[in-house]
């Protein structure tokens, strides 16, 4: 929702075999939702959006290539579309995940790559920001104080496993790890809690969210602080192991 009161929404239904002229699908539209006269209108094809600093950035999904294209139109003027050229990924094969996100003049994405990359909107030109381990890839990104942060899927270092890290880029886009699913797991006899998402809010310098979650369905949610601590801040089915371990030698004597 915007200052004016009118909410943007993405609307519509996948099929394979509508597309326009450009081979782009057309079974989802982006809408704006005007609250004080309840008018529902549509802006563009679009499959996800993004608001800036009054442009529009959309992605338009293409059946057929199996990519997701990035286009940049003004909000005021939403049919002057601009082709960036730009793959951020397959939604469709591989469902690979897809970003984008725009800051003073240029657009950071990834393709499902191990790649983090800058698109300049003047020049039109990418290039590449920060390469991260061999058969990585970027899942999220965003700024926090002015400091590019990334979470990352990458190899465990036995290269047996995968696992999520989160790193924060220096002065020169070199990635430094703030915390990994193994320093996450040290205190853990069972099971294994897994970084699943951050959340950074808007206007908000003194700490983003990490939330995390384990294949039982117990989830956890921390602040991590300027410095990069992470502080829990809820957590939801915590395992009890002084408890768990109370009942077993209950059980064990009942037994004998």
């Amino acid at each position: 929702m915007d200052k004016d009161g009118d909410i943007y929404f993405v609307e519509g239904k996948y099929k394979k075999s509508e597309t326009d002229e450009n081979g782009f699908s057309t079974g989802y539209s982006l809408y704006k939702y005007a609250l004080k006269n309840s008018d529902k209108s549509e802006i563009t094809k679009a499959n996800t959006y993004y608001i800036s600093d009054g442009k529009l950035y959309f992605t338009r999904l293409c059946p057929k290539t199996d990519t997701v294209r990035l286009f940049i139109a003004p909000l005021s003027d939403p049919q002057n579309v601009k082709d960036t050229g730009i793959d951020v990924g397959s939604q469709i094969s591989e469902n690979t995940p897809y970003m984008y996100y725009p800051a003073d003049g240029d657009v950071y994405y990834s393709n499902g790559e191990n790649k983090l990359y800058r698109y300049n909107e003047d020049n039109e030109k990418s290039d590449t920001v920060c390469t991260f381990k061999d058969k990585s890839f970027v899942r999220y990104f965003q700024y926090f104080n002015n400091t590019m942060i990334v979470l990352v899927r990458e190899p465990n270092d036995n290269g047996k496993m995968y696992q999520y890290v989160l790193y924060y880029l220096d002065n020169d886009n070199k990635p430094q790890k703030i915390i990994d699913d193994a320093k996450l797991n040290e205190k853990y006899f069972y099971g294994y809690e897994y970084i699943d998402y951050m959340t950074i809010f808007n206007n908000c310098e003194d700490y983003f969210l990490l939330s995390t979650y384990d294949p039982d369905a117990d989830t956890a949610a921390y602040l991590v602080d300027k410095d990069f601590k992470l502080h829990k801040f809820i957590s939801n089915g915590e395992w009890d192991y002084d408890t768990y371990a109370e009942r077993r030698a209950d059980l064990e004597e009942r037994e004998s």
